[in-house]
């Protein structure tokens, strides 16, 4: 008798869930991964964060399934991607910014997880929009821009980051990362 595969805890990142038009709760999220079968489905803040049990063998094909379900269920395209709470701590451990002379603490890290690794040449492109307050890294499937200043208020402007990076992906403040982390990671 051939054993189920194991199960294990994803986050899963969505992107562009509730912008525009497009509104969808928390509840109705959780009714849709549920419906599609995973188990142990939780939101965490209403940004597009879910957290559920899957079949532990192909991250990538949870991530097409998982964006399949999304589409047919509310009628439009939702980025999904997926990472193990491991590699939610290395995203937290993250320390890849060189130091700065003066920080008040007024830092703030953002994340923005893709389904696949950045080329090289995106560092380059990157590199390019680098300013006094704003310091980009790639690393894996991850994006780290640290700003001493809010995003809105940055010079570098979102186009020129979309351009640059050349891949969807989806943001997420690194606050977010820690309390995602602090809630289900390891006790």
């Amino acid at each position: 008798m051939p054993s189920s595969p194991a199960t294990r805890r994803y986050v899963v990142f969505l992107g562009a869930i509730n912008v525009a038009n497009r509104r969808v709760t928390m509840p109705e999220l959780r009714r849709i991964f549920e419906a599609a079968g995973y188990a142990d489905v939780e939101t965490f803040i209403a940004s597009g964060n879910v957290i559920l049990s899957a079949a532990a063998n192909d991250d990538r094909a949870l991530e097409d399934a998982i964006a399949a379900h999304l589409e047919e269920s509310l009628g439009f395209t939702v980025f999904a991607t997926v990472r193990t709470i491991a590699e939610l701590l290395a995203v937290q451990a993250f320390d890849g910014f060189p130091p700065l002379d003066d920080d008040a603490g007024t830092a703030t890290v953002y994340v923005s997880f893709a389904r696949d690794p950045w080329p090289a040449s995106t560092a380059d492109a990157l590199q390019a929009l680098e300013t006094p307050t704003d310091s980009l890294m790639v690393s894996g499937r991850e994006f780290y821009w640290r700003s001493l200043k809010t995003l809105s208020t940055s010079p570098i402007k979102p186009h020129q980051l979309a351009k640059a990076l050349g891949t969807p992906n989806t943001n997420r403040n690194m606050n977010t990362v820690q309390r995602i982390v602090a809630k289900y990671g390891p006790a």
